[in-house]
């Protein structure tokens, strides 16, 4: 029952990474780069939601292509 959650759940992961880099790019007003910009420090949540929704997106997908879902 849980392969067929297996696409929302990969969905879902994405969602929080794209918090996490919308919320550090927001509060820093980094949204474009530009050359010899010091980049501001990150907080800790903004690690946390991109790295486990990075984490998780990526351990889903290659479930979702190991098990032909």
């Amino acid at each position: 029952m849980w392969l067929k959650l297996l696409p929302y759940i990969q969905f879902i992961c994405f969602i929080i990474f794209v918090i996490g880099v919308i919320k550090y790019a927001i509060r820093t007003k980094t949204f474009f780069i530009m050359p010899n910009m010091k980049h501001p420090k990150h907080t800790k949540d903004e690690i946390i939601l991109s790295a486990f929704g990075l984490l998780g997106f990526v351990i889903s997908s290659n479930l979702r292509g190991f098990l032909d879902i």
